[in-house]
Formats: C-alpha cells, sequence, structure tokens
C-alpha cells in the first residue's frame, strides 16, 4: 500500500490567475464608467492523493530469470477549498463592491432598452429603422452586443439582454466558497520480468497497464465562472454529479544495477508513460479531446544512482532524475500543469542494532518554468488581448525510514 500518484497537497494565499481575470476585466471595461481599479480576497487549497493497494507473486524459473504477475486497485481523490470575496471597484475615487456597481449598471441598460420601446411605441422611432445613436452605439459596441446595421428594436432587445447579463454578472461578483471532493477509482494489472546474468549485474522490467479512473464531483459550493444569457443559468467550476475522466496512464520501466565493487553499487532506470494513450479529460473550448491530441511526445524520465558503503554499520547514497514533459502549451492551465524537472538527491543508512536500520534522505526539485501565450475576450466584449501565464514550482523533500529485518542473522 503507497501513494502512487497525484500532486499532494498545495495553498494558493492569493488564489489562481483563473479566478481574478474575469474580475480584472472590470477595469478596462468599465474604464468609460469611471472604474479605475478593483480589488478582491482570493484563497485556494487544493490536494491530490492517488492511493495504491497492490497484490502480485513472483516465480523464480531458474537462477537467471524470474517473472511477476500482479494488480494494483488504485482510489483516487482531488480536494478543492477556497474563497472569492470582498470583490470591489474604484468609481471616483469611492470603492463600492462589484456587484452593487454592475448592477446599477444593469438597471440603466435595461432603462435605455425601455426607453427605445416607448420611443418606437410613442411613434417617436421606427422599428426597423437603423439605430443611429453615436452613444448607444458605443456603449452596445463596449458590451459586444453591437451588430452593424441593427434596428432600433433590435437595440432595444440587445439592450434588454445587456441588462440581464450584468444581473448574472453581479452574482458572480457576489461572495463565493467552493467545497468540491472530486472521487474515482480503477484497477492497473502489472506483469514484470527480473534478469541476473551474474552475482554483479541485475535487470528488471515492468510494464504498468493503464488505470481507467472516472473522478465523479460531490460539489457542496461551487466557484462561478460564467453564465448563459440566453438562459439565464450561471455556469459553475465543478459542476455536481459531472464525472471526468483522470486515467493513469499505461507505465513501462526498465532498471539496472551493477556492482561495481563490494562497497560501491550504481542504478540506472528509465520510467516511459503512454500519455498519448491515456484519457486525462482535456478539453478545447470546453469539447473533450483526445490526448493524443494535448501531448506532442510522452512523458519520460532518466534516474541514476549512486550507493557506497562506508562501515558494516553505515551507508551513503546520491541520485539524479530528470523529467520530460510532452504536453502542449496550449493544454497547460494553473489548475492541471505539466512541466520538466530536474531532482537531485542525498541520503545515508546506520544500522543502529543488528536488524534495525535508519534511513535518512533529502531531496530536491527544480522545475523548468513554461509559459502559454493565448488570447483573452476583454469581458466578452469580443476584444482580443494577448496574454502569457508562465507556470514554475519547486519541491524540498524530507524522508525518515526505519528498516525491520526479522530475517537477518545477527553476527
Amino acid at each position: 500500500m503507497n501513494i502512487i500518484g497525484g500532486g499532494g497537497s498545495a495553498e494558493f494565499k492569493n488564489g489562481l490567475p483563473s479566478f481574478e481575470i474575469a474580475i480584472a476585466d472590470l477595469y478596462p471595461a468599465f474604464a468609460t464608467s469611471g472604474v479605475t481599479a478593483y480589488g478582491l480576497d482570493a484563497y485556494l487549497e487544493g490536494s491530490s492523493v492517488f492511493w495504491g493497494y497492490q497484490l502480485g507473486a513472483s516465480y523464480e524459473i531458474n537462477d537467471m530469470f524470474s517473472v511477476y504477475l500482479g494488480a494494483r486497485y488504485v482510489t483516487a481523490t482531488n480536494t478543492y477549498n477556497g474563497y472569492l470575496k470582498n470583490i470591489t471597484v474604484d468609481v471616483g475615487g469611492v470603492t463600492m463592491p462589484a456587484s452593487t456597481f454592475v448592477e446599477n449598471v444593469g438597471t440603466q441598460l435595461q432603462s435605455t432598452s425601455d426607453n427605445i420601446a416607448l420611443a418606437i411605441a410613442g411613434g417617436l422611432l421606427v422599428a426597423d429603422d437603423a439605430f443611429a445613436d453615436p452613444t448607444g452605439i458605443a456603449t452596445l459596441t463596449s458590451l459586444g452586443l453591437y451588430q452593424p446595421g441593427m434596428t432600433n428594436a433590435d437595440a432595444a432587445y440587445a439592450f434588454g439582454m445587456g441588462a440581464v447579463g450584468m444581473d448574472l454578472k453581479a452574482t458572480i461578483l457576489e461572495d463565493q466558497t467552493a467545497d468540491i471532493e472530486q472521487k474515482g477509482s480503477g484497477i492497473t494489472p502489472i506483469i514484470g520480468v527480473n534478469i541476473s546474468p551474474n552475482d554483479k549485474l541485475n535487470i528488471g522490467l515492468k510494464y504498468e497497464f493503464q488505470t481507467k479512473i472516472e473522478l465523479e464531483n460531490n460539489t457542496t459550493t461551487d466557484f462561478i465562472i460564467g453564465y448563459d444569457v440566453a438562459t439565464g443559468n450561471t455556469i459553475g467550476m465543478f459542476p455536481d454529479g459531472e464525472i471526468n475522466r483522470n486515467d493513469m496512464p499505461a507505465l513501462l520501466t526498465i532498471g539496472a544495477d551493477y556492482q561495481m565493487s563490494e562497497k560501491f553499487l550504481v542504478s540506472t532506470g528509465v520510467h516511459y508513460y503512454f500519455d498519448k494513450s491515456a484519457n486525462y479529460g482535456y478539453k478545447d473550448a470546453g469539447n473533450k479531446i483526445k490526448n493524443s491530441e494535448a501531448f506532442d511526445n510522452n512523458y519520460w524520465e532518466w534516474a541514476l544512482g549512486l550507493e557506497y558503503n562506508i562501515s558494516d554499520k553505515l551507508l551513503i547514497s546520491a541520485g539524479y532524475l530528470r523529467a520530460q514533459s510532452g504536453l502542449k502549451d496550449e493544454y497547460q492551465t494553473d489548475l492541471n500543469y505539466k512541466i520538466s524537472s530536474n531532482s537531485f538527491g542525498f541520503g545515508g543508512a546506520y544500522s543502529i542494532a543488528p536488524k534495525i536500520d535508519l534511513n535518512l534522505a533529502v531531496a530536491y526539485t527544480f522545475y523548468v518554468e513554461d509559459s502559454k501565450d493565448y488570447q483573452h475576450d476583454l469581458g466578452g466584449s469580443g476584444m482580443l488581448i494577448d496574454l502569457t501565464e508562465t507556470y514554475n514550482r519547486d519541491n524540498l523533500f524530507f524522508a525518515l525510514g526505519l528498516d525491520f529485518n526479522f530475517g537477518k542473522k545477527s553476527e
């Protein structure tokens, strides 16, 4: 039984870019209405743990070859907890709740829609004449609702829809909390071969089949990330009951160690993940796509380890791991990204008793910074702006363990 996958846990005290970008749109979108700045209080804590429960058996064919057959039951759990609150805008030197400001804008838009409709009904405007009010055209353009050649009747409808959109936007700008748990499970068949040509060289090969995992959202409260003006419904980030694939890819590993001398052991290994054949639930413009479209290359790792026995009681070791990601930049997100890394580790073991060994180790992972360039639709207005999102992190590991050798003879 061990942790076989997942990304551990992380705390983002200021939230994530995907939380803030829609709120940041308030400043440029309403600059002509006097908005000079925005503010918010955001927070997110997330965790991802995949437990593996494995059972298998080995059979020695002869002194050189042995084989392995086994299976692993995997349980996957992701959690997200956070909030978006105290969202404000500065208007004319006054700080006010952003939801109140947007509701006021919606009221103005509805008033304009009503006035145009009254003018048409009173004969002051002809419904089918082209809408010609410069201020009204500018307002609809800023909202992404203006269509060249629209009539007065079209304009009245557009202003009304704009009012509905503002009411929905105001809902998004109110205080929100998120409490989400995703759970799923799957089974991994495993086969292996061990080859020992001589007393100094040992070679191991293992193949883990792809693990199909479907994660189901158990959403108590959700972040609202959008709205559908036509239906009046809001759109959540993690809809309750929604099921998404989050497979573990097939994995081929090849490892070998060589006893250079009585005290010096060298080990190396390659791990090759068949990402392009799995299904991670990637989406493009909301549509699910195959991993083969999201990955340029499969993910792989190469490892090197050195171990030296200083004495019968003391052993020291050092290791290196290179991990190479093949995910295309356009499918990186702040909630789910894969970047290459280099890890260095150092450790040792000390025999504190004839049958008990104490293990200590430390390792550090340097990730290779990656970025994604994309265009953002400013407040749904149709105006596209260029953005760059950057991904990076580092990890420091400490390990402490005890080995109890029940079958080891005392000397």
